[in-house]
């Protein structure tokens, strides 16, 4: 995956299973011998569901986009520009943005033309377009680049736009739970990408590093947890940076709700804090747990399971996020809209 699809994944505010930076590694092995199984009905398609079965759509399917509810307020796309909704689906920031982002910290991560700067919540630019990348604000800090060399330069900016650390960073990722990933730079060839990159690691809020450049790549820390990616197999750490779910998946996700969508093979599932497999793999797709339930694509279209692994929204959407203030945006033919649990 290359750094700028990469940067688009972290910008969304969306988590892609199959994203890169959400994969890592730990010590205590999975125990896939768990017998965890969805119903028998887990892989009815959407072409089976009957017609009590339908979404119910709270606001209907229209967009040509959408992102999940953060603040009261959910991004969308209408033909060629984001702007922003309220839980009614009115209209609250008129579309006038090339890229949105959720809310986060009370400001959104917008692009006008070439740029990309913040708004607040009443759409007014809080921090002006002028980072040629960036992403969302958490923890009161915001990973920002600008170019050097081949590559980016990355550092982080406050609230009022203020640089806190400096843009000296090969690699930058969003702060959680105290800690963000991220790479300086190695002595090395600019010609020659590989030589840039000591590996990735953690930093603290005053740019130091304190979890080592040892990772192939690495994931923001949930419940105590981050996944890293050691010799192509993905695994756990803790926040001393000990490995404490050994590298052994294709693909793993933050950990949320005390579960973590992992790959095994090619097709996946969800583990628990100890590293055993509570859902046994099976979904084509899988998102992370979020109100008591997850989106999961079966036989080629996306919907909800609860922890236990039963099916709570049949498989009917061209594509699924996330449930947030009780809604969550679906696509459904070829339309984006918001159902409620």
């Amino acid at each position: 995956m290359s750094k700028e699809n990469l940067g688009n994944l972290i910008r969304s505010g969306i988590i892609a299973i199959a994203s890169v930076v959400a994969i890592q590694s730990t010590l205590t092995g999975c125990n896939l011998t768990s017998t965890s199984a969805l119903p028998n009905n887990s892989t009815s398609s959407s072409k089976n569901i009957q017609k009590d079965q339908l979404p119910s759509f709270v606001i209907t399917p229209q967009y040509d986009d959408a992102l999940p509810f953060s603040q009261g307020l959910a991004a969308v796309k209408i033909g060629e520009k984001y702007g922003y909704i309220d839980k009614a689906g009115k209209t609250v920031i008129e579309p006038q943005f090339e890229e949105a982002n959720i809310f986060a910290d009370g400001l959104a991560l917008v692009k006008i033309s070439d740029g990309y700067g913040y708004i607040d919540t009443t759409g007014n630019m809080a921090i002006k377009v002028e980072f040629p990348d960036a992403q969302n604000f958490s923890e009161g800090l915001a990973a920002v680049g600008r170019p050097a060399g081949i590559q980016n330069d990355w550092g982080y900016i406050d609230k009022r736009g203020n640089v806190v650390i400096k843009l000296e960073l090969s690699y930058a990722s969003t702060f959680s739970e105290g800690l963000a990933p991220a790479a300086y730079w190695a002595k090395g060839d600019f010609e020659n990408e590989g030589a840039l990159l000591a590996g990735y690691g953690y930093i603290d809020k005053t740019g130091k590093i304190v979890i080592e450049q040892k990772f192939d790549s690495a994931g923001n820390f949930s419940q105590g947890f981050a996944a890293v990616q050691i010799d192509n197999k993905y695994g756990y750490i803790d926040k001393l940076g000990k490995i404490v779910i050994q590298p052994q998946f294709s693909v793993a996700g933050e950990f949320s709700e005390g579960l973590a969508a992992v790959r095994i093979k090619d097709k996946y599932g969800y583990i628990d804090s100890k590293g055993n497999v509570v859902i046994k793999p099976q979904f084509d797709n899988a998102g992370k747990f979020s109100q008591g339930v997850a989106a999961v694509k079966i036989d080629g279209n996306y919907g909800y399971i609860d922890k236990t692994g039963n099916i709570v929204i049949q498989p009917q959407f061209d594509d699924a996020n996330q449930f947030s203030y009780g809604l969550a945006a679906v696509k459904y033919q070829g339309k984006w809209g918001y159902i409620k649990k």
